[in-house]
């Protein structure tokens, strides 16, 4: 478990639940690390120098990383992912195996995504 100090500067790193009762679980760390990733990708768009900035190459996609934020940083502790379901999000996988996904479900994504073609119209009089 993290535990950072008592001031006051640090209660707006803390989740919801932290600040509410006493109970420490997980979750709070999961919540920790969504805001970890947050200051990553943040660290990342700043012109400014960062000690964050080398581990924001680690982040190789915004969008899955977003993503990642948006479960991370759920106020009810137990609607957040759990730690295995972090382990296997798409933001940690090779890109082996992100090209794999694209190759199995491009196809069908494309599919949907494409506008009809007009001899799939049927006129209407």
């Amino acid at each position: 478990m993290i535990t950072l100090p008592e001031n006051e500067e640090n209660k707006k790193w803390r989740p919801p639940e932290q600040l509410l009762v006493s109970d420490e679980t997980q979750k709070i760390d999961l919540f920790n690390l969504g805001t970890i990733v947050h200051q990553i990708l943040v660290a990342n768009t700043k012109a400014q120098n960062s000690l964050l900035r080398p581990l924001a190459s680690l982040i190789r996609s915004e969008a899955e990383a977003c993503h990642l934020i948006t479960k991370l940083k759920i106020r009810v502790a137990e609607s957040r992912l759990s730690a295995t379901e972090v382990s296997v999000h798409p933001l940690f996988w090779p890109s082996a195996n992100k090209l794999k996904f694209i190759g199995k479900f491009g196809d069908g994504m494309k599919k949907i995504q494409d506008p009809p073609q007009p001899e799939s119209f049927h006129m209407i009089v």
